[in-house]
Parts: C-alpha cells; structure tokens; sequence
C-alpha cells in the first residue's frame, strides 16, 4: 500500500508522529479527490487539485503548504517520481503579524477561567512561552523544583529544552495538586493514564474568552505570542527568547520586534524632524 510506505519512510526520517498524520491526510485528500490510489495519479491530477483547493476552497496559506509538502514527499521520496517534485512549488508566505494580550488581559483572561485546571493550563503556556502540543505532554516529572525549571521533552523538530518555572506557577500548581492529586501527567485527560488533548485546551481558552469579554480572536497561542512581546518589552535579550522559545532560526524571533511597544516607542518619525508651520487657517477653515 502506498501509504503505508509513506508512513515508513517518515519514520525512517524520524518524522514527528504529528507530521505523520498531516501529511499522510493531505495524500489521503488527494486519493479521495479523484477516488483513486494517490500512486496512480500524475502532475496534472496535482495541480488540479491544488487549483480546486485554492479557488473553491480558498484554503489557508498554511493547508497549502503542508499540501506541497506532503506530496513532495510521497512523489519524491515514497515513488521515486522526482520529475513531480519540481512542479509543485511552494505558495508565497503571507505575512501576519500575531495577535497580542496586554498583561491586563492577561489577568482578566486568567481571572475567567474559574475551572483549577483551566487557569493553570493556561498559566503554564503563558509563564514559559509553551506551545500547546508542549503543554498538555508535561508530566508531573517536568516539573523541576530544585533547578526552577520546566523540562520540555522532544517539543517541535523532536527538541529537548527546559524554560524558566515561574514561582507563582508553583505554589498554584501545589494547590492543584493538593485539590486534585498528583498523577503521571501534569494536566490528566478523562482517561487519568492519558494526558487531556489540545483541543480541550482550545475549549477552555474560548470558554474564558468569552467569560473575560476580551473583543480579539484569543488562542492557546495569543499566550506564547504576548509571552515573548513582554519578555522583550522588559528588556530580555532577544537571542535568550530564542531559546525559550525553541526557535531553530533568529528570523523567527524576530518578528516580535515589531509588535514590542518599547521598540516601537525608541523609533521617532522623521515627520518629527521637520521643521513646518503651523497649517493656515483658511485651510483649516476649509477643511482641507
């Protein structure tokens, strides 16, 4: 079966399980497109189907690209069909900037979640920058008391780092754990030997959301963007937000730049610069 040749040959790469399924159901998409095995179709069935999604569909910068890159996979790797590969380029990025809480918003999103579990959730993202993937796998045992540590195990890109713990976090994960007991999983799932899923955190956060009144479209990942807008905004050095973050390249980081209102505030304009009269008042009067 093709697909399960896609699969070996990921696991081959040591492909995150995560990236397995993405791009193994991009693939799948494709076969149910045309109701046939995805090994028998060719560069035009491709670029139809990618056309479909991008005028019907009106998919998402980032769908299309984990499309692109499923299917360079399985064409190039899986088949050997490299002649496919070249013709599937990969769409322009555009560019946005992320979405970002003050700290009051921080609070008042915190103050809403009036579930134990709920707050520390999403506590726990914001006081270590915490992507939620990250989150809901930490075990009781990435709590590390004595170095003042969180131990993110194998995060993004299967990474290992460890990012500041902070103390208020602490003392509330004591009282949860006094109200609901310690377990292998920090933050235990209906089923207590499984760890709750990332949608369930998504639920929570619209939930506080909603309870908070907070006017902007807030996720579980406004919290790692407004983590690092306010490390930088206290003046830490942008290379150590790297490494909270567990970002591979700088240009990632970088981006954060642009939304600190400390950067932003050093930068004058050289409209200030200029020395102009007063606008005359017959113009005033005319508004122009």
């Amino acid at each position: 079966m093709p697909l399960q040749r896609m699969r070996d040959d990921m696991r081959l790469r040591n492909y995150s399980t995560r990236t397995e399924e993405t791009y193994l159901s991009r693939v799948e998409a494709l076969s149910r497109y045309y109701g046939e095995s995805p090994d028998r179709l060719g560069l035009d069935e491709v670029r139809s189907f990618l056309l479909h999604a991008i005028n019907e569909r009106a998919c998402s910068w980032s769908w299309w690209r984990q499309t692109v890159a499923a299917l360079r996979f399985f064409y190039g790797r899986t088949l050997g069909r490299s002649g496919v590969v070249p013709c599937l380029p990969y769409p322009r990025k555009e560019f946005h900037l992320p979405e970002v809480l003050s700290t009051s918003e921080v609070e008042r999103l915190f103050g809403a979640a009036i579930h134990l579990k709920h707050r520390l959730i999403l506590m726990t993202i914001y006081s270590g920058g915490l992507r939620t993937s990250e989150a809901v796998r930490l075990a009781s045992e990435n709590i590390d008391t004595g170095r003042m540590v969180i131990q993110i195990r194998q995060g993004k890109g299967k990474k290992d780092r460890i990012v500041p713990l902070s103390r208020v976090l602490l003392e509330a994960l004591r009282q949860y754990w006094r109200v609901d007991g310690m377990s292998k999983w920090l933050f235990p799932g209906l089923k207590p030997d499984a760890p709750i899923t990332a949608g369930w955190v998504q639920h929570a956060t619209q939930t506080a959301v909603a309870r908070a009144g907070l006017p902007r479209r807030v996720t579980p990942r406004t919290l790692r963007h407004s983590f690092a807008t306010h490390l930088l905004e206290a003046g830490t050095d942008i290379r150590i937000i790297q490494g909270l973050l567990g970002h591979a390249t700088l240009n990632a980081t970088l981006v954060y730049t642009h939304l600190s209102q400390r950067h932003l505030a050093s930068v004058r304009s050289p409209l200030d610069g200029l020395n102009l009269p007063l606008a005359p008042r017959q113009l005033v009067l005319q508004g122009l």
